[in-house]
């Protein structure tokens, strides 16, 4: 938070807009559950550790079964509630998600976005593009800056 609150407070009009990919979109949806903020982009998210955690352990050989075995903490469990941070924030939101994430698939950015209250909200869905190309597709960008434009100065 002292990122965000550092930001913020560089002057009386500054707002901030977090944008979290893939894990750092944690970070984002707790800064934006814990602080007011101008809006959230998410790109690739998931909405709980327990549907992190095996795509976690996969990307890193750890064996299904391992995984299977391994029991979260709950402060691993509350620390990626993105589901749970999103709900209790209002700020505008926009999700990206590609269709052919394989890493992170788009039904848990789908949840993320249903776990959302605020009034202005908008899920782009990129066709084909895979994880990464979530943040570089040229409809991505392009939603960005729309999204960006669109708030309130």
């Amino acid at each position: 938070m002292r990122i965000v609150d550092a930001v913020a407070g560089q002057s009386t009009s500054a707002q901030v807009v977090a944008y979290g990919f893939s894990l750092g979109s944690a970070m984002a949806t707790c800064a934006a559950a814990q602080r007011p903020l101008a809006g959230l982009v998410l790109a690739a998210p998931f909405p709980t550790a327990h549907d992190e955690f095996p795509v976690f352990a996969r990307l890193n050989g750890l064996p299904p079964q391992v995984a299977a075995a391994i029991t979260l903490a709950p402060d691993a469990i509350a620390a990626f509630d993105e589901a749970g941070f999103v709900a209790r924030s209002r700020a505008p939101l926009l999700v990206i998600h590609g269709t052919a994430d394989e890493d992170v698939p788009i039904a848990l950015g789908r949840m993320v976005f249903a776990a959302s209250a605020a009034q202005q909200k908008r899920f782009l869905e990129l066709p084909g593009v895979d994880h990464n190309g979530a943040t570089t597709a040229p409809a991505s960008l392009n939603a960005v800056r729309t999204f960006m434009a669109s708030l309130p100065t």
